[in-house]
């Protein structure tokens, strides 16, 4: 077996063929593997953080949360990664528990107008009993740490930070009288909301 096409040494195109074809079943495999596990039991459905980012940050002259590939990406890594309290189950639970909320039964089929609705009441429980952690609802530990995520990725995405705010190296001069809303909100100073 000397001059056969697999003999020792020998490289040809249909072997290289055959082997590449070998590679894409297999990453195509591993990703449908992938895609089986982040659709478990505690994975949230596809539209559901997107929404959920745009009712925090909505699109004004610069794209909505939710708009931005960065911010969603940064969420859905950094709830498995445990930041802010999350973990892999974190968007699955709170959409769960968001869906006995609203009339539809689905958050993600809701209007706009029910999902603000339903949002607003739970952000101001949620902040207002933040001293009381032991003894709130859960969907109030759930959405904080959900919304944490959502505004420092989008503040510290392109969009959020370089469109949506300003920033300043140096401020020049003390302006006592600058009327209010005339100056956008620094992004020097946005972290301090975090303490």
């Amino acid at each position: 077996m000397t001059d056969g096409p697999l003999r020792r040494g020998a490289f040809t195109r249909r072997s290289a063929l055959v082997g590449a074809g070998v590679c894409g079943l297999v990453a195509a495999g591993a990703g449908g593997f992938h895609a089986w596990l982040a659709s478990g039991p505690g994975a949230a459905s596809p539209d559901f953080l997107r929404q959920i980012a745009n009712q925090v940050i909505p699109r004004s002259r610069t794209p909505g949360a939710g708009e931005v590939p960065e911010v969603l990406a940064f969420v859905n890594r950094a709830m498995p990664a445990g930041l802010y309290g999350g973990s892999e189950t974190t968007l699955g639970a709170l959409e769960r528990a968001l869906d006995g909320m609203v009339a539809s039964s689905r958050f993600v089929k809701a209007t706009s107008a029910d999902q603000v609705k339903v949002l607003t009441a739970i952000d101001k429980d949620a902040f207002a009993h933040r001293a009381e952690a032991g003894q709130e609802a859960a969907v109030h530990a759930l959405w904080r740490c959900v919304k944490e995520a959502i505004v420092v990725g989008y503040y510290t995405s392109e969009t959020g930070g370089a469109h949506e705010l300003a920033y300043e190296l140096v401020p020049g001069r003390f302006d006592p009288d600058v009327p209010l809303g005339s100056v956008p909100y620094l992004s020097n100073y946005w972290l301090e909301n975090v303490f």
